[in-house]
């Protein structure tokens, strides 16, 4: 071990184990009591700033590399739990994943919008669905975000099993589980399912929370909107209308145009 005086008080100058270049550490050499252990640890770790830098940089790349390894091995499971559906997210015919959108300019958009509450309005085969699932499975692929497909019915079935189990506190599990996710994706938004007095509070339970800030979930609604289209979920709509105009980009697909939608007006 190379050992330097430093122009520095209380310091040494000693190279690193590393690239052999001198740096500046505290001097304990001169104390009777320190100076045989911290000759012997200076023997063992002596690591420059840079070098040091350069491994810790090497390290968090090592582990990141782990990590995309790990995601990349888990994630036909994720999709599978996300219950994102197969034919909005892989080729029909040759059975793989999209690696480009079917539908680019909507899940442009979306993947733009991706960090926002959204209302898509767009008639069926319009590529609402498929453009949310391409982002959401992209999501997917490269983190760990826990996200939730479900048709309204889906979901409406769930809270009605939820509340007529037998198990304790089902319901508000359920609730407080779709309550903190990070994306939930609700289709077939619009004239598709029957709402019950039960389905209703729990659908405007889902928008209110959003809008007080319980919510940590963003929540993107797809269906084929219509004038009344709330009211028919919601007898009364202004409440929804609101909740949707504050906290949601509302936007209407047509033929790939894509433009705002007046809550107020258009649904």
């Amino acid at each position: 071990m190379r050992i330097e005086k430093s122009e520095t008080p209380g310091k040494i100058r000693i190279d690193c184990l590393t690239c052999g270049n001198l740096y500046e550490v505290d001097d304990y050499l001169q104390d009777e009591l320190t100076a045989e252990f911290m000759q012997h640890f200076y023997e063992h770790n002596r690591c420059c700033p840079e070098c040091c830098r350069q491994a810790e940089a090497a390290a968090v790349a090592a582990e990141a590399e782990v990590e995309q390894a790990r995601l990349i091995s888990e994630f036909p499971l994720r999709l599978t739990t996300a219950g994102l559906q197969h034919n909005y997210t892989h080729d029909r015919q040759s059975g793989e994943l999209f690696i480009a959108p079917p539908c680019r300019s909507i899940a442009e958009f979306i993947w733009l919008n991706r960090r926002k509450n959204l209302l898509i309005s767009g008639v069926t085969g319009s590529g609402k669905s498929t453009g949310a699932s391409f982002v959401a499975a992209k999501l997917l692929q490269s983190s760990r975000m826990r996200i939730r497909y479900r048709t309204l019915s889906q979901l409406l079935s769930e809270w009605r099993e939820a509340r007529c189990s037998d198990e304790a506190n089902a319901a508000s599990r359920m609730l407080n589980f779709y309550l903190n996710l990070d994306l939930l994706i609700i289709d077939e938004m619009a004239g598709k399912a029957h709402v019950s007095e039960s389905g209703k509070e729990f659908l405007f339970y889902l928008l209110e929370a959003v809008n007080s800030g319980e919510s940590r979930t963003r929540i993107w609604l797809l269906g084929n909107f219509y004038v009344g289209s709330i009211e028919e979920i919601f007898p009364d709509g202004d409440p929804c209308r609101r909740r949707l105009a504050e906290n949601f980009t509302c936007v209407k697909i047509d033929k790939n145009n894509i433009t705002p939608l007046e809550v107020y007006a258009g649904v």
